[in-house]
């Protein structure tokens, strides 16, 4: 037996806070049968059915993918700088939706947060969202990889390279395994499992690297692709069934 608003983020319905306003303001079924305000206890395999209402709550939801720049921060800019989610604009667009459809979603822009930043100087997949369970899955560490395609100023050694796979420790920071191997254009391909600050740039500074470039193309199930520098596109359902399958508390 399991809390009724664990059950419902488990099962990527929402976020535990979001359950238990829904089933606080008589949205949540269990069973077909109206769940008290203050949740239950249910099964695991239980049955779980919102009202209309709460439905179209969770509809709300969105997440948008944008191919970053250099240039521009992720959130909370200074005098001298402009945020990326100026960005998130209809002539930016590479989805399929048009018109009216398009017009609704782009209102929605600024009520989205950044879910995994990039620095200034990075650039790629930057992901904005207001769905709490898709944020916590890909910025909860060990959750999702994230892959980076970087490239040093000088090229890499393979001497460079095994003690990149091998570090377990940068600056005061103990770190989880980074998978680190070439990729064609001088690059190398860096897939990690949390996100410390800098900790690409300051792993190959380490070990006697400079990064000149570093390109974030993939988070978890979600690939960049064919997406455009400066441009974003609406997170598939079938995207956000993968970024939210399996439990995560």
């Amino acid at each position: 037996m399991i809390r009724l608003n664990k059950c419902m983020a488990q099962r990527g319905l929402c976020s535990r806070r979001e359950a238990d306003r829904l089933i606080s303001e008589g949205k949540v079924y269990v069973d077909g049968e109206l769940a008290p305000p203050t949740g239950m206890m249910v099964d695991e395999d239980v049955k779980i059915s919102l009202s209309e209402g709460g439905k179209g709550e969770l509809e709300s939801k969105v997440t948008v993918i944008l191919n970053k720049p250099r240039g521009l921060v992720s959130h909370l800019p200074e005098e001298d700088q402009e945020e990326a989610s100026v960005l998130l604009r209809a002539d930016r667009y590479r989805g399929e939706l048009r018109g009216k459809a398009l017009d609704q979603l782009c209102k929605k822009m600024d009520s989205l947060s950044v879910a995994g930043r990039l620095d200034r100087s990075s650039r790629g997949m930057l992901i904005f969202s207001n769905d709490g369970v898709v944020a916590k899955h890909l910025t909860m560490g060990g959750h999702h990889f994230k892959k980076y395609l970087v490239k040093p100023k000088e090229l890499a050694t393979a001497k460079q390279v095994k003690e990149l796979n091998s570090m377990r420790r940068l600056l005061h920071w103990n770190i989880l395994p980074m998978e680190v191997y070439p990729a064609p254009n001088e690059r190398l391909v860096f897939v990690l499992n949390e996100g410390k600050k800098h900790q690409i740039r300051e792993a190959c500074y380490a070990v006697g690297l400079e990064v000149s470039d570093l390109y974030r193309v993939q988070m978890g199930p979600i690939e960049l692709g064919p997406l455009a520098e400066g441009c974003w596109r609406e997170l598939s359902s079938d995207e956000r069934e993968d970024v939210v399958a399996g439990p995560i508390d």
